[in-house]
């Protein structure tokens, strides 16, 4: 088990370095410093969390994760996120229709549009 986390730890540094780099070279930062979020279960995973830290301050980004008792309980997760939206002063009419399968061409063409 340990040698396949530290493998998946490995691959997610390589792939993340890469995606920051290219993100670095398409976008003028100007001097902000870009945040990299990590979240959902594996944000709960100590060792992956702790590379994932140092891949942002080596790349000179912030690192952002929910609390670790959040990082378990999906629903937490969910309700953290609204914590947070609403904090931004964001809020939603809450008239969405709950759908339990969402295809997800459907989703691509509203965000395509």
């Amino acid at each position: 088990a340990y040698s396949f986390q530290d493998a998946v730890c490995d691959v997610l540094k390589n792939r993340l370095t890469k995606a920051i780099d290219i993100f670095k070279h398409d976008h003028n930062i100007n001097g902000r410093k870009p945040a990299l979020v990590m979240s959902g279960g594996v944000a709960a995973n100590l060792t992956i969390r702790t590379a994932l830290e140092k891949l942002a301050e080596d790349k000179s980004m912030s690192f952002v994760a929910p609390p670790l008792k959040l990082c378990s309980d999906n629903a937490a997760m969910i309700a953290w996120a609204g914590i947070e939206r609403l904090r931004l002063g964001m809020s939603d009419t809450l008239d969405l229709k709950a759908r339990p399968r969402w295809p997800l061409e459907e989703l691509n063409d509203q965000v395509g549009a």
